[in-house]
């Protein structure tokens, strides 16, 4: 038994939560080592001693190249759970707890494997209309510039410094909504449409407007009730985690230093602050013009909530969206007013973000480019064994919930 492959992390992708009753348990062994895992798992809480446990046989759920993954959920009436394992190779058999390896296990409950507690505020809640949601998701500048077809020229808006490359438009989109609804759409997730000066509009001028360059409120007004009436959810890429260089706080900040009120609505700000390339303050990817927001503090928070309620009541969206998971701050997002009732199911935690491997399982949602580049390698060779099992045994929730 190769015992230097096994591994298993409490309160991780490992060991998480997916109702108030339900765990998912997870272990990594060598490829081709083991046989047989059982689980068992106790109540922490438990007044008798040693505590009565109940087992669970794990199932292989995954491999790759060098391990095996088993998987086992526990369903119990238990919130405050204790647990190990029992490997099997065919040859021998050895428990594994917290602690260490063993041949009979003699340890207390404090020594075992531990899920404190199935907290509430933890637990993935995906909205109703999620499953089964086939996404597509568009460049607004990319798109159509009417029906089938795209003029391949740009625009420039000077009063607004606002550009695009290839004339892409809302109501492109809206003439188009027949060739969604004619494949199974049933959810659009557009790139930035909020005035930018960039042709992406990742570097939002006016979170409260439209780029001149795509349209105009009343032409997102008439997407998103196109959408509507072919059964369309329509989704926004918010911009939360930096604004642009005209955004009307970033000015302030340029212009006053840290006599500006707007200064603790950004991340790191030094005096002096260097507008060059690259900045000395916090930017998405070294790029000046895209300052990161301090999403820590309350008054940058009450505006982004604002932002979202806005276009939901203005435009009938069904849900904005928060990009750059890789960016956000080490505090719980999802603790924060950030969520946002629609429909009557609270949808924070469907969002969609570039996820860092961390943040698989505190984000959900498939802009995420780790996952993608395993999809786009299962579609180029056309081959499953030449991508990562792996990948996909931590995304199964993601698969699942959304195409």
């Amino acid at each position: 038994m190769l015992k230097t492959a096994i591994l298993h992390i409490p309160l991780s992708q490992y060991a998480y939560a997916i109702d108030w009753h339900t765990l998912v348990i997870r272990i990594r062994t060598a490829k081709n080592d083991i046989k047989k895992v059982t689980l068992f798992y106790g109540d922490r809480a438990d007044p008798v001693e040693p505590i009565r446990t109940n087992s669970i046989e794990m199932e292989k759920k995954a491999s790759d190249d060098l391990f095996d993954y088993f998987e086992a959920k526990i369903q119990d009436r238990y919130t405050r759970v204790c647990y190990y394992f029992l490997l099997d190779d065919g040859k021998e058999q050895t428990y594994y707890y917290e602690r260490n390896f063993c041949d009979r296990m003699s340890c207390g409950r404090t020594e075992y494997f531990q899920f404190p507690y199935i907290r509430r505020e933890d637990i993935l809640s995906i909205p109703q209309w999620a499953p089964g949601t086939i996404m597509y998701h568009i460049f607004p500048d990319s798109f159509a510039s009417g029906h089938r077809m795209l003029t391949g020229k740009g625009k420039y808006v000077k009063e607004m410094e606002s550009v695009t490359k290839l004339g892409g438009t809302l109501s492109g989109v809206t003439e188009n909504v027949d060739y969604l609804y004619d494949m199974g759409i049933n959810c659009i997730y557009l790139n930035p449409i909020f005035t930018a000066n960039s042709y992406h509009k990742y570097d939002t001028m006016d979170y409260f407007s439209v780029d001149p360059c795509f349209g105009t409120k009343e032409d997102l007004k008439k997407l998103v009730q196109k959408c509507h009436e072919n059964g369309i959810r329509v989704l926004l890429d918010g911009v939360f985690n930096h604004c642009g260089p005209n955004f009307f706080a970033f000015k302030d900040v340029l212009q006053n230093g840290k006599d500006s009120r707007y200064y603790d609505w950004f991340y790191h700000m030094p005096e002096p602050i260097v507008y060059a390339d690259p900045p000395n303050y916090e930017a998405f990817a070294y790029v000046k013009e895209m300052p990161k927001l301090n999403t820590g503090n309350p008054e940058v928070e009450e505006y982004l909530i604002h932002v979202g309620t806005y276009w939901m009541k203005e435009a009938g969206i069904d849900i904005e969206s928060r990009r750059a998971g890789s960016y956000l701050e080490g505090r719980d997002f999802e603790d924060s007013e950030l969520k946002l009732l629609i429909d009557g199911v609270l949808c924070s935690k469907y969002i969609t973000a570039k996820h860092s491997k961390d943040l698989i399982d505190r984000l959900c949602g498939l802009s995420n480019k780790y996952f993608r580049s395993h999809v786009k390698n299962i579609y180029s060779v056309n081959d499953w064994s030449k991508t990562d099992n792996q990948a996909l045994f931590f995304n199964i929730e993601l698969i699942d919930t959304s195409i």
